[in-house]
This record gives C-alpha cells, structure tokens and sequence, in this order.
C-alpha cells in the first residue's frame, strides 16, 4: 500500500525550485546569499524527495516520511518501522494513525485522505501482531450484538 500526497509533492517541488533557481539560473549576487539558497533547495529536494515516496505500508513493516511536527512541516528524509515492532496503532486525529511501537515509543503518520488512512489502517492491522484499536469498527460490532439479542 502506498498513500502520497500530490499537494505536499507540489509544495516541496516549489520549495526545492525557486531557491535553486534563485541561486543558479537567476545568478544571486553574492556567494553567500548562492550557498544559503542552494542549502534550502537541497532541503527541499530531500522533502520533495520523502513526500514523492510517500507513506508505505506492507508485510515487512512501515515507512512515512518523518515529519518534525504534526502540521507536516518540515520532513526530515524518511521513517521506518518493521512490522515486529509495532504493537498497536491508532486512529488519531483526522487523517493521522499512531504507531505504538514494543519499545513505549509512539510515532504519528500524516496519510493524504480517508481512503488512504482506512487501507493504512487494515494493512498495519494485517502485518503487525499486535491489536488494531478501531473504535467505530467496535461500537459497529457492538450495535450488531444488541440488535441479535433483541431479535432472539
């Protein structure tokens, strides 16, 4: 399973071209504002890079790109998690899973929409052997039980 965000893809893109562009096609004036410039395209171009790649998940384990805050800017290259690490995993948020890891770490996963954060969801739940804490697949099961009572 592989999730990427198109808009994240296209913010990064921007930010890895116009300070390159800036610094190499447009001729900054001096090397010092030339060097900085570069640096941030290079940042850039690894953000580009991770985003590109985006959120993986399958029998092996987990990799997202690792994020420094929660509002997704920036991205420090990329995160992996195998499979045998994770002990749980959590919806959070809207959009978000956190990942208990064996360790008593917990790691949060930025995924681009629902679709994507529900098949990330179930594809955790099939690689890692720990419990998928799924609410509202709980309150459903719930409902059905009472439901089978009152017609028995």
């Amino acid at each position: 399973m592989v999730a990427r965000s198109l808009p994240r893809c296209g913010l990064w893109f921007g930010l890895t071209a116009l300070p390159l562009w800036a610094a190499l096609g447009y001729g900054a004036r001096s090397s010092e504002l030339e060097i900085v410039l570069v640096i941030f395209g290079l940042f850039g171009l690894q953000g580009f890079a991770a985003e590109f790649l985006g959120v993986r998940a399958d029998g092996a384990g987990v990799s997202f790109p690792g994020r420094f805050a929660p509002l997704g800017f920036p991205v420090f290259w990329r995160k992996s998690v195998p499979a045998h690490r994770i002990s749980r995993v959590d919806p959070w948020g809207r959009y978000h899973a956190r990942l208990f890891l064996t360790s008593g770490d917990h790691l949060d996963v930025a995924l681009p929409n629902r679709h994507a954060h529900k098949k990330f969801l179930r594809h955790v739940a099939m690689a890692s052997p720990g419990p998928v804490n799924d609410k509202p697949a709980r309150l459903q099961q719930a409902r059905e039980g009472a439901s089978a009572d009152r017609a028995g």
